[in-house]
């Protein structure tokens, strides 16, 4: 591209700037296409580490130096772009956990653990991981084979369960078992019992751990929420952007394992911003709002204390 060329490129793309369109945005997203996340990463692993801690969504705030809840912005404060803060007492509250203690369950319902040695993090089942993992285990499908598995020293079944207890993030679903060790031997005797149709009764602590639903609604009914990368160049690129329209914009941090990411809030009370957030909508970039939302239908099967 000729310098002249590029001139006047930049001349017709300021005019068009000039009348609403937002052309240094769109150039932007069609830059980075990595602007896109999947907000359905990582997959449903059996590891327990990998299920995204929506609740501690305020935890982020507690180790930023923006005071505890609030939402760090930009905005034009008459003609200067420069940033504000807002308190949002959503956060406050934005995860909950209730605990049962009198929480029984069959083995063959456990769906994860939160320890092992090897690397639960490759297997979506228990069943795959401890057929790759530690098929001598497992053999033979046998009551005899049954009883070896739960003998050993680190599983406690029939009884209190120790120190383990169960874990239930209810917009995921699945049941978890926080143990200490027996993680392989615990999985074989899990996948006989399941084989040999032999019941299993476990008893120990029911954490579940859900988001609130009047916070989440109470946020998106001020915002538009996406979430983008926090890489310099993405993240560099929108904060110019933004001051360049004028646009007013809030962001936070998120939880593991999306700590490169953040989450944009834009005011759905502000023409620029609610023009941003149809022009993010339409390039597919993540919808954290929705994704939200569609988290509360999740967990609404499950009973919270």
């Amino acid at each position: 591209m000729t310098t002249m060329t590029a001139l006047l490129k930049r001349t017709i793309d300021s005019l068009r700037e000039a009348i609403g369109q937002p052309i240094r945005l769109r150039h932007l997203i069609d830059d980075h296409p990595d602007i896109r996340i999947d907000l359905n990463t990582p997959t449903n692993s059996i590891a327990l580490r990998d299920v995204v801690r929506w609740d501690e969504l305020d935890s982020e705030f507690r180790l930023s130096r923006r005071s505890v809840g609030s939402l760090l912005g930009w905005r034009l404060h008459g003609r200067h772009y420069s940033s504000f803060n807002v308190k949002r007492p959503e956060f406050d509250s934005f995860g909950n956990t209730s605990r049962d203690d009198a929480f029984t369950c069959d083995i063959r319902s456990v769906q994860g653990l939160s320890e092992a040695k090897s690397d639960l993090s490759k297997y979506s089942s228990m069943d795959q991981w401890i057929e790759a993992e530690s098929p001598e285990l497992i053999t033979p499908l046998t009551q005899d084979q049954l009883a070896k598995n739960l003998a050993h020293r680190e599983i406690r079944v029939g009884c209190e369960l120790g120190s383990d207890y169960f874990c239930r993030d209810a917009w995921d679903g699945r049941l978890f078992l926080v143990n200490t060790g027996g993680a392989h031997h615990f999985g074989a005797a899990r996948y006989i019992a399941t084989r040999i149709d032999q019941p299993v009764e476990l008893r120990a602590p029911l954490y579940v751990r859900s988001i609130n639903r009047t916070a989440v609604e109470s946020l998106r009914k001020d915002f538009e929420i996406f979430m983008l990368p926090e890489a310099h160049d993405i993240s560099n690129e929108f904060h110019d952007v933004m001051g360049t329209m004028g646009v007013t914009w809030l962001w936070h941090g998120l939880p593991h394992p999306f700590k490169d990411c953040r989450a944009v809030y834009l005011p759905r009370s502000e023409a620029k911003s609610m023009q941003v957030a149809v022009e993010l909508r339409a390039a597919g970039v993540a919808d954290l709002g929705g994704h939200w939302s569609m988290l509360l239908s999740n967990q609404s099967r499950f009973k919270l204390a």
